[in-house]
């Protein structure tokens, strides 16, 4: 079980977590979702004691991380896939970190197998990996002291933070009952893995709870005979919209709202349908519409 209670982190420079409260529960994944400086760094790095808050609890077990008697063999970290000397190899560093987690080296071959690390790389100076090879090492070590709890921040490659490896580690650990608290930026990737979804904007959570229902909140999609006239309709209006990756209008706003607008523009709509939110500008348009409401 992970509790954090009304936790504010500031730093002069600015940037940080704001009275930020959630619960991650045993057999399932929670994702902690937001863009680069929203704070999820923040959350995870006060609740594995690398910061001290400036207010609120972060409680892992029952307490504070820095309580825990042998915490690497309760709670598995990654908060970043790159804190490896370079020149030892992956095995070698899984090997340190066995040591100092006080669980037998035999365990090793089990994590690699585990992300699908192969031996003859894990024997390679870990200098050399690429991106995913260097996140595959790092949930490896989160794994070794087979842990009840593990937090883990952006633990998939960059071109796919929630590669099948990873969505096999996360199922693993959660049918057996563990709690899983794990960073991301993406929102497909938080609808791939997550049970539970907190989103933050700008240090502050915005929304939290089932993955369902945070994140099957719906976008209008619309095209029409022109585009540009109709965007510029809803800008005078006030309605919140962007594109999607095919290049027709998407906004938070109701279809009925569009389609009335764009009547009233004298535009004439070709397509007005409803899907859900896939980019994270997309699902914090849709929350901050549903909050002014």
């Amino acid at each position: 079980m992970i509790e954090i209670d009304r936790m504010t982190k500031t730093y002069r420079g600015g940037g940080g977590a704001r009275d930020v409260s959630l619960r991650a529960r045993p057999g399932r994944v929670t994702v902690l979702l937001g863009a680069g400086g929203s704070g999820k760094s923040t959350v995870l790095r006060v609740l594995c004691a690398y910061a001290r808050p400036t207010r609120g609890t972060a409680h892992v077990l029952g307490g504070p991380y820095a309580r825990l008697p042998a915490p690497r063999r309760h709670v598995g970290v990654l908060l970043d896939p790159d804190a490896f000397d370079p020149r030892r190899s992956g095995w070698d560093a899984l090997a340190w970190s066995a040591l100092l987690a006080g669980v037998p080296e035999h365990r090793i071959g089990g994590v690699l197998e585990a992300v699908g690390l192969p031996l003859v790389d894990a024997h390679r100076p870990a200098g050399r990996y690429p991106a995913e090879q260097r996140h595959r090492l790092g949930v490896a070590r989160a794994l070794l002291g087979g842990p009840p709890v593990l937090v883990l921040d952006e633990p998939g490659s960059g071109a796919e933070a929630a590669p099948p490896w990873l969505r096999d580690v996360l199922a693993r650990a959660a049918a057996v009952g563990g709690t899983t608290l794990l960073a991301c930026s993406r929102v497909d990737d938080a609808r791939a893995v997550a049970d539970d979804v907190v989103v933050l904007d700008a240090g502050r959570v915005v929304a939290a709870g089932p993955a369902g229902s945070v994140l099957g909140g719906r976008r209008t999609v619309v095209a029409s005979d022109d585009d540009e006239r109709l965007a510029r309709v809803l800008d005078l209006h006030g309605v919140a919209h962007g594109r999607t990756a095919d290049g027709r209008l998407a906004s938070p706003a109701a279809p009925e709202a569009v389609g009335r607008l764009a009547r009233a523009a004298d535009v004439v709509l070709r397509e007005l349908t409803t899907d859900a939110a896939r980019t994270l500008p997309e699902l914090l348009a849709g929350l901050r519409a549903g909050a002014a409401a």
